[in-house]
């Protein structure tokens, strides 16, 4: 009789061990797919905050392209900065009327503390509490009497934000802190100096919100005063410095809660967190001559 050859399979040792190789290299693919996908989420999340801030920096941008200065000639107040919101009188974007004159608005711009309770409650998604960057947008205007209006409510606005307020209001971005320069004499100051200088020295200002208020003859007037300005037929020679600046540096400091506030890197498959440096965007006012 012809022997039986011995069966030529694994041994349990084999087997035990293939499973133990298998395990461990299905927890690497594991631990390395888990890492993609976070790195995946951030970079979304940074590309969405990317796209606020860049809205926003457009945003500040176009309201100083289309500011209206004060000049001898107008009421329009100038630039007015208290050490926590920025106001002035800019032109609407939208037609008043059948000749084209676009009208006026009152915008201004805040850093403040924002509570859930705030936030409209639509079953949307609610932003998280915290520290914002606020833009403020009156009604569109005509007459003197409507500007002072809409000139102390962003004043209140700025200060005490009333639920009336609060209306015209648009949450822009989380905010850790911001500032503010100014470009005067051929340096960068604080807003809140003067113009007035002694040698390269600004002196400081008595009166920081002397252009708070505004030096309308006839502030209950209903003659239209917008029909005749135009930012870019302003004489620049006419023009009070202390009113717009030759330049506005705006630095801004990003929340730590958003991905763009922070910088991360991976190590043993941990993300490892710390905060990023600030964004700075300097504006140059559009009729500024450089042998000024």
């Amino acid at each position: 009789m012809r022997a039986t050859p011995p069966s030529s399979g694994f041994t349990l040792i084999e087997v035990l061990l293939s499973l133990w190789i298998m395990s461990i290299m299905a927890l690497m693919s594991w631990q390395s797919i888990d890492a993609m996908v976070r790195v995946r989420e951030k970079s979304l999340s940074s590309v969405s905050d990317l796209s606020t801030v860049q809205t926003a920096l457009a945003q500040w941008q176009t309201d100083l392209d289309q500011a209206v200065t004060s000049n001898a000639n107008t009421s329009i107040p100038g630039l007015d900065w208290d050490g926590q919101t920025i106001k002035w009188v800019r032109t609407s974007s939208a037609p008043w009327d059948a000749l084209g004159d676009p009208g006026l608005w009152v915008v201004a711009w805040t850093i403040r503390m924002v509570t859930s309770e705030e936030f409209p409650s639509d079953g949307t998604a609610k932003p998280t509490p915290g520290l914002y960057w606020l833009r403020w947008q009156s009604p569109a205007f005509k007459t003197p009497a409507d500007l002072s209006l809409q000139w102390q409510a962003a004043s209140n606005w700025g200060k005490n934000a009333s639920a009336e307020t609060k209306v015209h209001e648009t949450l822009v971005m989380p905010l850790q802190n911001w500032q503010l320069f100014y470009y005067r004499l051929n340096t960068w100051s604080n807003p809140l100096s003067s113009t007035e200088a002694s040698g390269n020295t600004l002196l400081p200002n008595p009166n920081p919100n002397s252009n708070s208020n505004i030096n309308a003859s006839n502030p209950s007037s209903t003659t239209p005063i917008s029909s005749s300005l135009n930012p870019s037929s302003i004489n620049p020679n006419s023009l009070d410095a202390s009113s717009m600046p030759d330049g506005i540096r705006l630095k801004l400091f990003l929340s730590p809660a958003t991905p763009l506030g922070q910088s991360s890197t991976f190590e043993g498959g941990q993300a490892n967190t710390t905060p990023s440096s600030s964004l700075t965007m300097d504006w140059v006012r559009p009729n500024f001559s450089g042998s000024r």
